[in-house]
């Protein structure tokens, strides 16, 4: 038989062997070396597919393959499976779901723990404090991708995501006897009992996980980061739209005043004009006028009145003048200032 299982099968087969079976009650639980890695995997299966050239001191190196899940800029969901020619983009300001290639079976004996390689931390990625996968767990990793940075990456298949880490969890008779529930039923000096993991190998879709974990009526997940940077440019445009359009409507504005400014300014001009004719033609006789008959007199009361009609509407047209002109000084002080 070979060090290690060359198909799921088989792993499955030593998973179920060993999967409340320490087959190595001698080491003492910590956190394990390459040493006692490589002893379990191979004795219980527990990370299919295994290749020992990616063990490290107290780790194992995980690569990427399988499903993808993410959100574009424009709120669009963008998933499915890596292939070997096509990489995927990390987006600013996104979260990004992959999954790694291999499948884990974890003993009842085994937690495991998994961060990020260090590469990724230096470009500013973020997986979390790296969670804790309790013993009994069976199945693939969904790992959210935080790209909290303004630069855009992207992840290919194959390529080594995170390190995971192995710890044995404090002795317990159920994996310390051949009969695990016998011998916990029977021991006296203990009345506390292991709540095992009960979960069966079960290989959901990450839509799968998201419907069961997310509240009801949410249909996404995505950074709040670029919403917020998507609201802000979509309000710059509208800024520089609204500037553009108050730019023409004030310089329409400005000639419409000048236009009227330029209309009353003539009317005035020519009232003027005419109030002086008629001042003139009144003071150059004025006997005529104090012993004219009487239809004489009518007419010169009419005339007198026009005159005086025509003085209160050019108070007016010049009234109205200064407040055009105050109107345009204040529209030209507020273009200034913008």
């Amino acid at each position: 038989m070979s060090q290690f299982a060359i198909s799921d099968q088989e792993a499955g087969e030593r998973f179920e062997r060993f999967k409340s079976i320490d087959p190595f009650p001698e080491i003492f639980p910590a956190l394990l070396n390459s040493a006692d890695i490589l002893d379990y995997v191979a004795a219980t299966g527990m990370i299919y597919p295994f290749d020992p050239n990616k063990v490290g001191p107290a780790s194992y190196d995980m690569v990427i393959d399988g499903e993808y899940l993410y959100w574009d800029a424009d709120g669009k969901k963008r998933q499915g499976l890596f292939n070997p020619c096509t990489p995927i983009p990390i987006l600013k300001n996104s979260i990004t779901y992959v999954t790694v290639r291999q499948r884990f079976r974890l003993p009842d004996y085994i937690a495991l723990r998994f961060n990020f390689k260090i590469v990724h931390v230096h470009r500013g990625l973020l997986l979390g404090t790296g969670p804790l996968i309790d013993p009994g767990f069976q199945g693939k990793l969904m790992i959210p991708i935080h790209n909290l940075t303004s630069n855009e990456y992207s992840i290919c298949q194959g390529e080594r995501l995170i390190s995971v880490e192995f710890t044995k969890i404090s002795t317990n008779s159920r994996w310390n006897s051949v009969n695990p529930i016998e011998s916990q039923l029977t021991d006296p000096s203990h009345f506390g009992q292991y709540a095992p993991n009960t979960m069966r190998l079960k290989d959901k879709k990450f839509e799968d996980y998201l419907k069961v974990e997310l509240p009801v009526g949410t249909i996404s997940v995505e950074s709040s980061l670029s919403g917020t940077l998507a609201q802000a440019n979509k309000s710059i445009k509208q800024f520089k739209l609204w500037q553009k359009f108050s730019y023409g409507a004030s310089v329409s504005v400005f000639v419409a005043v000048v236009a009227v400014i330029l209309s009353t300014w003539s009317l005035i001009s020519d009232a003027n004009k005419n109030v002086a004719d008629a001042s003139a033609a009144i003071k150059a006789q004025p006997s005529v006028v104090e012993h004219s008959p009487s239809p004489l007199s009518k007419d010169f009361d009419l005339l007198k009145r026009k005159v005086e009609d025509l003085e209160q509407l050019v108070k007016n047209y010049e009234s109205k003048l200064n407040s055009s002109k105050q109107d345009l000084q204040s529209g030209s002080v507020e273009n200034s200032n913008k």
